[in-house]
């Protein structure tokens, strides 16, 4: 009986699985959008599938169950960063799945699975446990997966992918060339000064629009993170036709025991247009905790965040240069708020911005290849920060109007430069990376990619 069930479970399966972002696949996709961006990308789900990745390297057998191990060792600061991904995919008539646990040593828990616990000196977590059913116009997704929302793929301000996984459900639906979003989910629980757990829940809807013709792609949305001792689920925020704010309006605001609401809302705003076949300029803004009531609108100006780019590719000495340009600006209060733990953050990891709040920053970036199996890549990110974090306390309104960013004002330049040797087998990348303006941050590093696939008939 068990058997033939898994058999039924995977006899239809085929090509289509989705595909954990961890994976160097990804890497290979956004090197080919520079050369020919494709817009369909921010209207697929995420994770991506198997058949929206290049398939020229790493690519991944046509059987019914996909199972790929993907162990990396990176050796710089005397300390090896050894981790073990694998993952296993598949889909059976509309319904995919897929599941992906890391594993890796406690000198690396922290930031890759959001807590510094250890058990024998590993720590692990699930990336990614989620079950996903397509319909005709619509697709829901249920579980653990990382959420990007927005236009830059490595840092948007917006969900930027690089915070800790949460489980969370997620809806689309497209209608003529529109796509609807609806996202509700549960972060990381905090414990009060007395020892109370606070549950924090985030909801967010946004409206995408990509005219047929796809030369340009426009978005607009809002989210929210809302948390209490005793909170459970709020039904309101899942409505996808009223706005946020309009709990405040209709009193269903939460407030905690000092009075303040226990609410944070983001409106945001994302798009990019096609310059021609290989070059696109975007855009990314947030408007942290938009003030409604005009009184207070003086006393507590809006956060602003706002992010532009640029890129492409051309070819120079009969090669591909990829190019990347972005300039990012984050408000000294955006992302921070002063309910209970409702500040922009998921294991104390930013959800927008990786550098989160208070700091304006240029990126450049070229990737040039040499020849197909030969990558130089350098990477160079310019870095005004400010004292203010995505922890610090947000204090009363009058406090808030201080110079941006808020002295005292460190600068960083943010170096990884590296060349990279590609084989069917994975590959092996060389560099420096590290922050120039501190010397004791920064070395010269060497990594091993590994990537092997099981792939096999049930």
């Amino acid at each position: 009986m068990i058997l033939t069930f898994f058999n039924l479970l995977f006899s239809a399966f085929v090509i289509c699985q989705p595909i954990p972002p961890s994976d160097p696949a990804y890497f290979y996709h956004y090197q080919e959008f520079r050369k020919s961006p494709n817009l369909d990308v921010f209207i697929a789900p995420y994770p991506l599938l198997a058949n929206a990745l290049p398939v020229s390297r790493f690519q991944i057998d046509k059987k019914n169950t996909v199972f790929r191990i993907a162990p990396n060792l990176r050796l710089s600061n005397h300390r090896p960063d050894f981790r073990v991904g694998a993952w296993l995919a598949g889909e059976w008539n509309n319904i995919s799945l897929l599941a992906e646990p890391v594993i890796v040593n406690k000198y690396y828990a922290a930031e890759t699975i959001g807590r510094a616990y250890a058990r024998g000196n590993i720590s692990g977590r699930f990336s990614n446990a989620f079950i996903r059913y397509k319909m005709e116009n619509s697709i829901i997704q249920l579980g653990r997966a990382p959420v990007w929302w927005g236009q830059s793929f490595s840092s948007s301000i917006i969900q930027s992918g690089a915070a800790q996984p949460y489980d969370h459900l997620a809806f689309k639906l497209n209608f003529s060339n529109f796509q609807f979003d609806l996202l509700a989910g549960q972060l990381t629980s905090d414990t009060t000064a007395v020892g109370e757990r606070v549950k924090r829940f985030i909801s967010g809807h946004q409206l995408k629009w990509l005219p047929s013709h796809k030369r340009w792609f426009l978005a607009i949305g809002e989210q929210i993170i809302y948390t209490g001792v005793k909170r459970s689920f709020e039904f309101h925020y899942l409505n996808p036709i009223i706005p946020y704010w309009f709990a405040e309006i209709e009193e269903e605001e939460e407030r905690n025991p000092s009075g303040t609401e226990n609410e944070n809302t983001i409106l945001f705003i994302h798009g990019r247009y096609l310059i021609n076949e290989n070059m696109s300029m975007y855009g990314e803004l947030v408007v942290d905790d938009f003030q409604i009531d005009l009184a207070y609108r003086d006393s507590i100006p809006d956060a602003i965040g706002f992010k532009v780019g640029l890129d492409g590719s051309r070819t120079v000495f009969g090669r591909d240069m990829l190019f990347l340009f972005e300039f990012t600006t984050i408000g000294t209060w955006t992302y921070t708020h002063w309910g209970e733990f409702t500040s922009w953050h998921n294991s104390n990891i930013p959800i927008g911005y990786k550098y989160g709040p208070d700091c304006r920053s240029w990126l450049l970036a070229f990737d040039y290849w040499m020849n197909d199996n030969w990558l130089l890549s350098l990477e160079h990110t310019y870095l005004q920060k400010g004292r203010v974090n995505i922890l610090t306390p947000l204090p009363p309104g009058p406090e808030r109007k201080v110079d941006f960013p808020s002295p005292p004002i460190t600068d960083h330049h943010v170096i990884d430069a590296s060349f990279v040797w590609h084989t069917k087998l994975g590959f092996i990348a060389g560099g420096w990376a590290g922050d120039l303006r501190e010397t004791d941050n920064g070395s010269v590093y060497i990594k091993l990619q590994l990537i092997n696939n099981i792939s096999f008939n049930l």
